[in-house]
């Protein structure tokens, strides 16, 4: 009987233990997905922020400069390796549509235009992005083109830039503050 007493306070002290280590380190596998700009984005912050803190596990960037949602769609589409870094993700940033935007815009489209042909194409990205990805896609908003849309997908947290005014160094720090306060709750 004592012996059996003592396995379970053993094993009642051990669960509680077990359950706030592994809390504490949790480590992330982090995709960015779309069209970042620059040398140093939000992207290379919140890597380095994470390997530093010892939280990094994987971190890839999937994209290019000029990437429009539907060269993302087609990415996630046809690239196998892409698919399963989204299926063993648990951390996804997509910044994608300013170059959307600049390319309807050159075609003459209006503002309503850009709205449904931005709306069309993102859900259709949305649902590729889904079939591999179902946790919180942090989404870098274009202003007002993805408000008006009106996503339907309580696991996207927006974050906003619309107090940030550039894409300097400093500015995409400010992204990536906003990405880990999010990411850390």
């Amino acid at each position: 009987m004592k012996k059996l007493i003592k396995l379970i306070s053993l094993f009642l002290f051990i669960i509680p233990v077990y359950i706030i280590y592994s809390t504490k380190s949790i480590k992330y596998y982090y995709i960015d997905l779309g069209s970042n700009v620059g040398n140093y984005t939000y992207y290379n912050y919140i890597e380095d922020y994470l390997m530093k803190k010892d939280k990094l596990k994987y971190s890839r960037y999937y994209g290019n400069n000029d990437y429009l949602i539907d060269d993302l769609y087609k990415e996630i589409k046809l690239n196998n390796k892409l698919k399963r870094d989204l299926r063993e993700a648990n951390a996804v940033t997509l910044f994608v549509g300013n170059n959307d935007i600049l390319y309807k815009r050159s075609q003459g489209k209006n503002d309503k235009e850009i709205v449904r042909d931005i709306n069309k194409d993102f859900s259709t990205l949305l649902k590729e992005i889904r079939k591999y990805y179902k946790k919180v896609i942090y989404l870098i908003d274009i202003n007002k083109y993805y408000k008006c849309i009106g996503i339907q997908d309580d696991k996207i947290t927006y974050i906003n830039t619309n107090s940030i005014k550039s894409s300097s160094y400093y500015n995409e720090y400010l992204i990536a503050k906003r990405i880990l306060k999010t990411l850390e709750k």
